[in-house]
């Protein structure tokens, strides 16, 4: 939108009703300003101006500019990967997919700050507040859960600490690629392939582990 140009008013945009059309604009303004700016350049002037929805509008749908960026960025909950009945075919699926999550522009954009802000000590709720959070997390376990049902694992495999050893690999990874100053994750399927593989030595079962080291 041009910088002279009025935004545009939805009907209906105020109160605590939220007019869908606005809603959307604004999301869709956050993603935008994201890859231009970045998060710490992010205002809700800006998203105002973008979207055409008015500030006080969008701090009456979000507290700051934190949460409208998190439900900006969010992915819809699509339920719990299909079960092919191979471990390894599935959480390569999972991890290729969070991986090209994370290389999103935006989504390398916001997330070092979505962590100080959502979750860090000055957070105005506990990072619980936010369902999304916690998405793919339980993701990895019910993929885990159905394995260990199946005997794929060893019996005293602890899933817990896998599940969050795949989600902290591929963040960290996202994270070191910005802090270093390389591209964001360019090859999901191949960072998926060396965490998976990784992951899997340490959960196996014995004669999984053995058809493995054969392969």
């Amino acid at each position: 939108m041009p910088a002279d140009t009025p935004p545009s008013r939805f009907p209906g945009g105020g109160g605590s009703l939220r007019d869908p059309r606005a809603h959307r604009a604004a999301l869709d303004a956050a993603v935008e300003l994201l890859a231009e700016v970045g998060y710490a350049g992010l205002t809700m002037a800006a998203i105002a101006a973008r979207s055409g929805v008015s500030k006080p509008t969008l701090y009456r749908w979000w507290r700051n500019v934190a949460e409208l960026v998190h439900e900006a960025i969010s992915e819809p909950d699509s339920g719990i990967p299909p079960d092919t009945g191979d471990l390894e075919t599935d959480l390569r699926s999972f991890v290729t997919r969070l991986a090209a999550y994370y290389a999103r522009p935006e989504v390398a954009a916001a997330t070092p700050g979505l962590i100080c802000d959502l979750m860090g000590p000055q957070a105005p709720r506990p990072a619980a507040a936010y369902p999304a959070n916690n998405v793919y997390l339980d993701r990895v376990n019910g993929i885990f859960a159905r394995a260990a049902a199946d005997g794929r694992l060893r019996p005293d495999a602890d899933t817990g600490a896998a599940a969050n050893m795949v989600i902290g690999a591929v963040v960290s990874e996202a994270l070191g690629r910005l802090w270093s100053g390389r591209p964001p994750i360019d090859d999901p399927g191949k960072t998926a392939e060396g965490i998976v593989s990784v992951i899997l030595r340490g959960l196996a079962a014995p004669d999984a582990q053995g058809a493995a080291d054969e392969g």
